[in-house]
């Protein structure tokens, strides 16, 4: 691959703090980084649509696809 992709994808991934995740109260910090999965409406529109997914599939999917989906979230935080 070219070299300048990858200076590309490199300064996406060191750079991406100054996007601050969209603050409600203006303050950057703790507060800002707990309420932004409960009040973010992305986060909600995500979790509505993984369980209309998951409501379509039917079967043990209707469990199974929620638990991952907030599972995998879980180990996102816990890495970021």
């Amino acid at each position: 691959m070219n070299k300048n992709f990858f200076i590309f994808l490199t300064c996406l991934l060191v750079y991406s703090l100054p996007v601050l995740a969209h603050s409600f109260t203006g303050r950057i910090g703790f507060y800002d980084g707990i309420s932004h999965p409960v009040l973010g409406l992305d986060h909600f529109l995500a979790m509505v649509s993984v369980g209309i997914i998951s409501a379509q599939i039917g079967g043990s999917s209707i469990l199974i696809i929620p638990s991952t989906f907030v599972g995998m979230m879980i180990v996102g935080g816990l890495i970021g």
